[in-house]
Order: C-alpha cells, then sequence, then structure tokens
C-alpha cells in the first residue's frame, strides 16, 4: 500500500467520525443558545411578576448558562450579581430598593439582550411593559392572607370575632 492508500483509508475511516463530532459540537452550542435566550425571553415576559417561580428560575439560571470567558457573558453575570445583591439586602428604605431593583434589573436585560440576538434600548426594556393595577392588588392581598393565616395557625393572633346581636332568651 502507497502513502496515498493510507491516506484514503484513514479518511474513509476518520471523516464519518469527525463529522458526528463536528454535529455534536454544533447541537450543544444551539441547544446552550437556545437556554441563554429562554432565559431572556422569560425574564422579559415576567418583569411585572418577579414573584413568579418562572422568573425566579430564569434568574437562578442565569449564572450556569451565561458562564464563560465571553466578555458579553461576563458583564450578564457581572449585572446579575449586582442585582442578585440588591435582593439579598434588608432593613433598607424600600423606595429606595424598589427603584433601585428595577434600575439594576433593566441593566441585567440591557446586557444579556445581545448576547441572544436582540437589540433593546434600557427605556424600551424598562417601560414597554403590561401590567395590569389588579395584578398587584391581588398580590397584595393574597400577602395579606397568607401573613394572617400564618399569625393565627402560630398561635400569634386569634380570629376576631364580633357580635353584633344576641338572641331573646325567653
Amino acid at each position: 500500500m502507497t502513502a496515498s492508500d493510507w491516506v484514503i483509508a484513514f479518511a474513509t475511516l476518520a471523516g464519518p467520525i469527525l463529522a458526528v463530532q463536528a454535529q455534536k459540537i454544533v447541537e450543544r452550542s444551539r441547544q446552550a443558545k437556545e437556554r441563554r435566550l429562554w432565559i431572556f425571553r422569560t425574564l422579559m415576559a415576567t418583569r411585572a411578576a418577579s414573584l413568579s417561580a418562572s422568573h425566579v428560575e430564569a434568574l437562578n439560571a442565569i449564572a450556569l448558562e451565561f458562564y464563560g470567558n465571553r466578555r458579553s457573558f461576563r458583564d450578564v453575570v457581572d449585572a446579575w450579581k449586582n442585582y442578585l445583591d440588591l435582593l439579598s439586602q434588608d432593613n433598607i428604605d424600600f423606595a429606595v430598593w424598589s427603584q433601585k431593583r428595577k434600575d439594576l434589573f433593566v441593566e441585567l436585560l440591557f446586557k444579556m439582550a445581545p448576547t441572544v440576538g436582540y437589540k433593546f434600548s434600557k427605556l424600551e426594556i424598562s417601560n414597554e411593559i403590561y401590567a395590569p393595577k389588579a395584578h398587584g392588588q391581588v398580590e397584595i392581598e393574597q400577602q395579606i392572607i397568607r401573613e394572617g393565616l400564618t399569625r393565627v395557625f402560630s398561635g400569634q393572633a386569634g380570629i376576631p370575632i364580633e357580635i353584633r346581636s344576641m338572641p331573646d332568651s325567653q
């Protein structure tokens, strides 16, 4: 066998193996991009519902899915860390905290958008959102109910009873 025969034999055997490996690399890359896109879409869709389970799940996936040395990924993770740091703070003025939370969240989405193929301004991210007032009211009422029931069931409070009339005892 000549050298060219060996090269042909090697190419015949290695070609399909290399093609399969290349396809696996492409598929992993596509899946990673889809997961990053899911995070971005979920966070955009739940901007007005930051307590929803899908919103929290997407936030918690950022460190994993944007891990790497790409500058854009590091910017996203840094913005996420700043946001997470604020979310874990206690004993601060709620109005100040709320505005800063919104600003840091907008910054996070702004940094994330180009990594998944979108271009939004901070103004678009911040203002182009539909959030019915009734949803906020429902959340407030549910929180009041949960807190009240927690106090009752933990023995910290009783159920208030008001007697409006007494039956005549004859």
